[in-house]
């Protein structure tokens, strides 16, 4: 862990080094039905080497991202105290709902992802992404702080239409109105 971890810390100290407005920390730590580690060791072996890890770009004002797939509920407040200001994949079938999600911890996290990409994707109708995009809009970006984006990466083989459906929906119902 201290190799991988030393290895983290020298990409975000390169990363720091870019005029970027975010760094993302992946790590998968959870299957669809919670945690796959212990939150024992998560909090005594891994969140304080991951602190060091995102140390570099909090000095440079960036804000520090987490990436897992799966239901990472159990474990969101532990990421908020170790610097973590925004979330990502937001797996809806994990249970990672963006509208609960959003209520309980969206005054202090960007959230990003939403829009499942293992079932919706690759095997929904173009009317069903158009729902979910508009939903997940409707449920997350109330306030602002709302990156809608699919849950993970889109697989070969998604249909073409369901991506652009996404990503046109999106563009339609995902604009934050300037205040006046």
């Amino acid at each position: 862990m201290d190799k991988f971890t030393f290895v983290e810390e020298v990409l975000a100290r390169g990363w720091s080094e870019f005029d970027a407005p975010a760094y993302m920390y992946g790590d998968d730590i959870a299957y669809k039905h919670g945690l796959m580690i212990s939150p024992k060791f998560l909090r005594e072996e891994w969140l304080p080497r991951v602190k060091k890890v995102i140390y570099p770009v909090k000095r440079k004002g960036m804000k520090a991202l987490f990436h897992s797939d799966g239901n990472i509920w159990d474990f969101i407040d532990d990421l908020i105290e170790a610097g973590f200001e925004g979330i990502n994949s937001l797996e809806p079938i994990a249970g990672m709902d963006i509208g609960k999600v959003k209520a309980k911890h969206g005054d202090k996290l960007v959230l990003l992802g939403g829009i499942d990409c293992s079932q919706l994707l690759p095997l929904g109708s173009p009317q069903d992404v158009k729902r979910s995009v508009i939903q997940a809009i409707r449920e997350g970006a109330p306030g602002s702080g709302y990156c809608l984006g699919s849950s993970s990466e889109i697989r070969p083989g998604t249909p073409l239409i369901n991506v652009v459906t996404m990503f046109k929906t999106a563009a339609k119902y995902g604009r934050y109105t300037k205040h006046k």
